[in-house]
């Protein structure tokens, strides 16, 4: 059997894992008996039971990006038919939402750490062909997806020297800088939270 243990913000709510060829998610017992502990989906009743099968399946699969950027995502990271389950480990540490997917011992991380990212460095990560989502060596999902998106920090944005900001596992993003967006696949596009 291999799991990874599914986190809503810090606290731990489940595992989803994978067992006998099958997929499973069960309720973490500290989550079924804290106070404001809520159902993963309504599929998934707050009971202490493991749950399996498509459904479970289903669930974590949508929590992947699909069509051309998760193939884009697949060959940037060099994995070979990957399962979902390997996938969910590689890219899961935090997702869209609160949810993060850790390797059994780990926890999120508390802190917001970002370092300084030059120009240069932007500039030359919005014309590669490696998809935003990886193009950080702390890769995540949090970002709606793998929908060419990169979250960053932006300082002194109304000055004559503003400073831009790579993020790493749980910011939270004060701008998105999208590249090849489907209007106008040249032209990147930055939104400013």
């Amino acid at each position: 059997m291999i799991r990874l243990r599914v986190w809503a913000s810090f606290r731990p709510l489940g595992w989803f894992g994978h067992e006998g060829g099958e997929y499973f998610f069960e309720y973490d017992v500290q989550w079924l008996e804290q106070p404001g502990g809520y159902v993963l989906a309504p599929q998934f009743a707050l009971v202490g039971t493991r749950f399996t099968g498509p459904l479970v399946r289903s669930f974590f699969e949508n929590l992947l990006p699909e069509g051309m950027a998760l193939d884009d995502v697949i060959a940037a990271l060099a994995l070979r038919d990957p399962s979902p389950f390997e996938l969910l480990g590689q890219l899961g540490k935090e997702l869209a939402g609160v949810l993060s997917l850790l390797p059994e011992g780990e926890q999120p991380a508390l802190q917001q750490l970002y370092r300084a990212l030059p120009y240069e460095a932007l500039s030359e990560r919005i014309r590669s062909p490696t998809p935003l989502l990886v193009s950080n060596e702390q890769s995540t999902m949090s970002l709606a997806g793998a929908q060419e998106k990169m979250g960053c920090g932006l300082t002194n944005a109304q000055t004559s020297s503003p400073k831009v900001w790579a993020y790493r596992p749980r910011p939270t993003s004060s701008s998105l800088i999208r590249a090849r967006c489907a209007t106008s696949p040249a032209r990147s596009m930055n939104t400013r939270a």
